[in-house]
């Protein structure tokens, strides 16, 4: 009888998802410079590129006639329209990681698109799609857009309104709901946790992950 061989680990998709201010990118800087190994996947998008930003690295900035053309191809999943900008993410380079010899774990701030990123590699890597949805509460949120100084009072009260409606839409719709409260707990500990019972529960191990090390 022939032995039958498994079929190798794909490594793991974590999907960050939240409002303006939520402070989602600080949650994964911080992550990814705990774990260097983790592979941190762009989005693509038509908006500006902001002092400091990096292409590439940060975002793909892309014209709209770009942005439509990779839309019409297929490799962009999870499009979507915020603030003007177009958002999407190339499930190619996703794929292109997850593909590798070496178990990666693949990182990505997706935006509104997170569910939808999750039902395209559910296929790929099953329950090794995690969806962290980082949040605040209304009045941490409009405290963070008022310290940042670079909206009108009208801008400032769309983000508001955008908020809460990203907020109620992705009820539901994420395995976790992470807060950057002030008096929350520190959420880059509270990931780490949940990823080691991820460990336990599927029975593999995630790249770099120490959960000893809590020292920062």
């Amino acid at each position: 009888m022939r032995k039958k061989h498994k079929k190798p680990e794909r490594g793991l998709v974590l999907c960050f998802d939240g409002p303006s201010a939520a402070g989602k990118d600080h949650v994964v800087r911080y992550l990814l410079r705990r774990h260097p190994e983790w592979v941190f996947v762009p989005r693509y998008t038509t908006r500006p590129l902001k002092p400091g930003e990096r292409n590439g690295v940060d975002y793909h900035f892309v014209a709209p006639a770009e942005f439509a053309r990779l839309k019409k191809t297929g490799r962009l999943k999870g499009v979507h329209h915020f603030d003007g900008n177009w958002y999407g993410v190339d499930v190619r380079e996703i794929d292109r990681h997850l593909g590798a010899k070496k178990r990666r774990t693949v990182v990505g701030i997706f935006g509104r698109c997170s569910p939808a990123v999750r039902e395209e590699f559910g296929k790929r890597v099953g329950k090794r799609a995690v969806l962290f949805f980082i949040t605040a509460s209304p009045a941490v949120l409009a405290e963070r857009l008022r310290e940042r100084g670079e909206l009108t009072e009208g801008q400032f009260h769309t983000r508001l309104g955008n908020a809460a409606r990203h907020i109620s839409e992705a009820q539901g719709k994420f395995d976790y709901v992470v807060s950057t409260d002030p008096d929350a707990r520190p959420p880059p500990l509270f990931i780490e946790a949940v990823l080691h019972s991820l460990e336990i529960k599927l029975g593999i191990k995630v790249a770099g992950l120490d959960f000893n090390n809590n020292d920062d």
